[in-house]
């Protein structure tokens, strides 16, 4: 029965609606429409349990995340120094404040990134994840996940170093 449940709901993608209706995306066969309207209860209890098992791995992925040690202070250090390129960039555009440049960020990113490996193997891997080639995406995202889930930084970026050229070397004839 929970197969057929789990069915119905990704064939008619069924959600819930104020915590006691269903709303269905396409519409159903008299059988299922018969199923649901008999099983309504389950329905909703198989759904609040999908969201609580969403939201439990979210956290533990959040907190795997919050662990990496000095991932907090390296980002901040990169976005003072983005925050201070930024205005003295305003600032040159405005001839009336272009004279008074902003005062320089405290923070050293190359110490930060010596001091922090493994956050900088995790920002490096996160950039990747954002890449517009798809094949380095895809190998970014898979190192973001094994450096989250605690494996080796530097063989993880190896790794992925190593996935991005095997794609390359693959390509260069298409």
């Amino acid at each position: 029965m929970e197969n057929r449940i789990k069915t119905l709901i990704s064939k008619h993608n069924i959600t819930i609606v104020d915590d006691s209706n269903l709303s269905l995306r396409s519409k159903p066969s008299n059988e299922d429409v018969d199923f649901i309207k008999a099983n309504k209860q389950l329905f909703i209890d198989y759904i609040k349990s999908e969201q609580i098992a969403k939201e439990k791995v979210a956290e533990e992925r959040k907190r795997k995340i919050d662990a990496i040690e000095g991932l907090t202070e390296l980002e901040n250090a990169i976005d003072e120094h983005d925050n201070y390129q930024y205005e003295i960039e305003r600032r040159m555009q405005n001839e009336n404040l272009s004279s008074f440049l902003p005062e320089k960020p405290k923070s050293n990113i190359e110490e930060l990134k010596i001091k922090y490996p493994r956050a900088t193997a995790y920002l490096t891997a996160k950039n990747w994840s954002y890449a517009s080639n798809v094949e380095k995406m895809v190998a970014g995202r898979k190192a973001l996940e094994r450096i989250i889930n605690g494996e080796n930084f530097k063989i993880v970026l190896e790794d992925m170093e190593a996935e991005w050229l095997s794609n390359c070397k693959n390509k260069i004839w298409d």
